[in-house]
């Protein structure tokens, strides 16, 4: 039994909550457009219309329930910086859609990238993303510097005791 298999059981018996735990939970493992409708639907029915609205956003979704939870999610969360965030981070990573994409650009998010998909055209990495490549540059550095003395310093040792 999947975990969608025991939050629609869950759903069934009432357990909104529970379910919404679960889907909450396997939407960090996988992200997918039905984990994503069905805890928009578990959001609905619990009647959190603004989390609902940052999922059927995702979904681009445009019936009239999925207008009025947007709206909702828009008044509840204000800037398009304070959207992005109320988006679960792994959905943000992952979404190829376009409405999300556009939504990155407004909240002024630096690009990134997961998995195979290549950076956009013209990107090049800010000094934070460069940062951690940087540390490990001169770690390694050090690291060779220090390994270099070591073998000149035995190899001069090992040539006075062979001498004397």
């Amino acid at each position: 039994m999947t975990a969608l298999d025991r939050a629609r059981g869950d759903i069934a018996q009432g357990r909104l909550w529970m379910a919404r735990q679960r889907l909450t939970s396997y939407l960090v493992e996988s992200p997918d457009d039905e984990v994503i409708a069905l805890l928009a639907q578990v959001h609905l029915e619990m009647g959190d219309l603004p989390a609902a609205g940052a999922l059927l956003f995702v979904l681009g979704r445009e019936d009239e329930v999925a207008r009025e939870a947007i709206a909702a999610w828009r008044t509840f969360r204000g800037g398009p910086a304070a959207q992005w965030r109320s988006i679960p981070r792994r959905v943000r990573m992952v979404s190829t859609a376009p409405q999300v994409a556009q939504l990155r650009v407004e909240a002024g998010e630096p690009r990134r990238w997961h998995g195979d998909r290549a950076p956009q055209e013209g990107y090049t990495a800010g000094w934070r993303e460069r940062a951690g490549d940087i540390g490990c540059g001169l770690t390694m550095v050090l690291v060779t510097s220090w390994c270099l003395f070591l073998m000149l310093w035995g190899a001069w040792n090992f040539s006075q005791w062979v001498l004397h």
